[in-house]
């Protein structure tokens, strides 16, 4: 794996870097089955990766430290770098309801929620909380140094059948515990009436870090965070990169049914799911 390239620190960052890989170094040696090894790597390589840890806990370079052996292990545990895209229905990739794009203006990459694609359906949700923990994962690889992930969040015609809070707990339990999201923003798209209470209890239970970081926009006003010819069209954009539809499906997913039917379901409740996504599945935008 060739060596990242070294960013410039502060006096201030440089000796707490140094300490949480130290550290970490420490505890790998003493436990090398609980990690990854393309982990290690980038932990003894790549500033930037390190310094994400103690920027996301204040310059605390214990509680850093902690975050980094936590994450690392979870990392190894999902087995993210493994984890193949044909692990997902090629439904979740042709709805479009999350995916990657082009940059933001700050160079940060980005990922796309696009909630009125979300419904619940509780056979769904494991394999929907692992599809995207994968895509973040996947988000987070691509990150150039000194930059981060920036999650754009679409809540256009999103109505109560698209509102679920515990999965929304759950994605923010994850981000706030493994994902060190530094410089990158959470815009929110024509938030809803009914989201906005949710937002407000949600506001309450993060971390200032992280709630600071939200950034409320409409259709008119986001350009003022990504370009126009990098924005997909249903937010106004240009870039012709598809986001949706059968040339999102990676080769080697099993169609909706024939994955539904290996996960135990019956051939009548495969149905009444597909038929309650087909609409969205037929959406034009």
């Amino acid at each position: 794996m060739p060596k990242a390239e070294r960013v410039e620190f502060s006096n201030r960052s440089a000796p707490l870097v140094k300490y949480v890989r130290e550290r970490f170094l420490e505890e790998y040696i003493k436990h090398p089955n609980q990690f990854d090894a393309r982990d290690v790597e980038k932990i003894k390589n790549d500033d930037w990766f390190v310094k994400r840890f103690v920027l996301a806990r204040n310059r605390n370079k214990k509680k850093a430290l902690t975050m980094m052996i936590e994450s690392m292990k979870w990392r190894k545990a999902e087995n993210f770098y493994d984890l193949k895209p044909s692990a997902f229905p090629e439904g979740m990739f042709r709805l479009g309801v999350l995916f990657p794009y082009e940059n933001d203006k700050e160079g940060n990459s980005t990922i796309y929620i696009r909630i009125k694609f979300f419904t619940r359906i509780p056979e769904l949700t494991e394999i929907s909380k692992q599809y995207f923990c994968y895509i973040l994962f996947q988000a987070l690889e691509r990150v150039e140094d000194g930059k981060d992930v920036t999650a754009i969040i679409d809540f256009k015609d999103a109505g109560p059948k698209n509102c679920d809070f515990g999965f929304v707990l759950f994605i923010f339990s994850k981000l706030t515990k493994y994902f060190p999201f530094l410089k990158g923003n959470f815009i929110v798209v024509d938030l809803t009436a009914i989201f906005y209470a949710l937002w407000i209890v949600l506001k309450n239970m993060l971390p200032s870090s992280y709630s600071r970081k939200f950034k409320f926009v409409n259709r008119e006003t986001i350009g003022e965070y990504v370009e126009t010819e990098n924005l997909p069209d249903f937010l106004g954009g240009t870039c012709r990169r598809p986001h949706r539809g059968d040339e999102m499906v990676p080769e080697g997913c099993l169609n909706n049914f024939d994955f539904l039917f290996q996960n135990g379901l019956s051939p009548k409740r495969i149905d009444e799911i597909l038929n309650l996504f087909q609409p969205m599945f037929d959406c034009d935008d």
